[in-house]
């Protein structure tokens, strides 16, 4: 696990740290977990409640979506308490597929 002695050094580089997510996303499709776990862990060790920028917006949609695979929604289910909801434009919609997505996901300690 990523462990910061000044979370600062992670939160001044959250716009490339964020700009890693969709790559974390393809890795994790590709069935290579490590990408998204090193994602999570910067962002954790952040201690930001909302790290990711708003500009996620479309790309979380794209993950939640119906038509995505499982791993995608995964990811943005475990990615979730990081996107700032409150700053969102399609709030309504995107909890609607937030809801029906963790639904899909098997249970992990990670999600639980």
């Amino acid at each position: 696990m990523i462990e910061a002695a000044d979370p600062h050094q992670i939160q001044s580089r959250r716009t490339a740290i964020t700009a890693f997510f969709p790559h974390a996303v393809w890795q994790e499709e590709n069935g290579r977990h490590e990408a998204l776990n090193t994602f999570l862990h910067a962002v954790r060790a952040s201690k930001v409640d909302q790290f990711m920028w708003d500009w996620v917006e479309p790309f979380v949609a794209t993950l939640l979506n119906e038509e995505s695979p499982d791993s995608m929604k995964r990811a943005a289910v475990l990615a979730s308490p990081h996107i700032p909801w409150i700053h969102l434009k399609n709030d309504k919609r995107l909890v609607q597929l937030w809801v029906a997505a963790s639904l899909v996901v098997p249970y992990t300690d990670d999600i639980g």
